[in-house]
């Protein structure tokens, strides 16, 4: 069965935030004032937590890959100035090693941690192997 070109852009979106996450550089690899300087001043819990935002013309999944900030109001905004006052603010918690700055303070690329658990169980049904374990983190 072939898929849609949505399931399509949405596989391939998946993997090309696999391909980020591998190569590390989540806002968990910064300090803490780097930390700071991206998340607009407004630190993560003690447990690396935050609450994220992306603006969407309509409710939907947040997809790997997909841009998030930390500022409901900087979500707000964009709903404002770029998609002409119409859309809706999605929420999601993420932590700090699911962030991957972008293009300026409180910007940021989602890529959860799910990805490397899709893709273990994905490479294991590849070669027939059990799943590798990988120790669990605190959400």
């Amino acid at each position: 069965m072939s898929k849609t070109a949505y399931e399509q852009s949405v596989d391939d979106r998946r993997a090309a935030a696999r391909a980020q996450r591998a190569e590390g550089g989540s806002l968990a690899d910064y300090g803490l004032r780097e930390q700071l300087e991206w998340l607009g001043g407004q630190p993560a819990s003690a447990d690396g937590m935050l609450t994220v935002y992306r603006a969407m013309t309509e409710r939907g999944e947040v997809l790997p890959g997909d841009y998030v900030t930390n500022s409901k109001d900087y979500a707000q905004a964009h709903i404002e100035n770029n998609m002409g006052c119409v859309g809706v603010i999605v929420e999601l918690p993420a932590h700090l090693d699911e962030l991957f700055p972008a293009d300026g303070p409180k910007e940021f690329w989602y890529l959860p941690r799910s990805l490397d658990a899709s893709q273990d169980a994905k490479d294991s049904a590849e070669v027939g192997a059990a799943p590798a374990k990988r120790p669990l983190r605190p959400r």
